[in-house]
């Protein structure tokens, strides 16, 4: 399988400081109604890029110190995803985020029992890990059990 996992991606200090802006009570989540295939289950979420560019005023803050770490040339979306705890682990279903040839970078900013899985890998979350890996591998989030809530960054770009 074509990926790298990079626990403590940033200094502590640089994760402490966009830790703190994300899960702000000030800081602004969008409520969604269905997980790729899974109607039910609702999950909110925070963009800060997509085709019609920068689209929130944290970008400078939580995305470019992940363009300058991993020397990203173009930015394809960048945005947040809050899973609420479940009693149940759910399984959101495989995909992948797009059909065009690109680069995943999964960020964990809290430890909890949710899951990144691929076909022949599961990835546990843990604060501060990143999961680098092609965007043709189909992949699955699930959501914890353990915690109030799991949050990911999920970035799409090229190299």
């Amino acid at each position: 399988m074509n990926f790298k996992i990079k626990n403590n991606f940033f200094k502590k200090d640089e994760f402490n400081k966009m830790k703190y802006i994300i899960t702000h009570p000030n800081f602004n989540w969008f409520l969604q109604t269905s997980v790729v295939y899974k109607e039910d289950c609702i999950f909110f979420s925070h963009t800060f890029f997509n085709d019609d560019g920068i689209c929130s005023p944290f970008y400078k803050d939580i995305v470019i110190p992940f363009i300058d770490k991993l020397k990203i040339k173009k930015l394809l979306r960048s945005k947040l995803n809050l899973y609420p705890k479940t009693h149940k682990q759910i399984i959101h279903g495989f995909h992948t985020d797009s059909r065009d040839k690109h680069n995943v970078v999964l960020f964990y900013f809290n430890t909890n029992n949710g899951q990144t899985l691929f076909k022949n890998k599961k990835i546990n979350s843990k604060e501060n890990k990143a999961v680098i890996f092609d965007g043709s591998l189909e992949h699955s989030s699930t959501t914890c059990t353990d915690q109030n809530y799991r949050i990911t960054l999920n970035i799409n770009y090229e190299l």
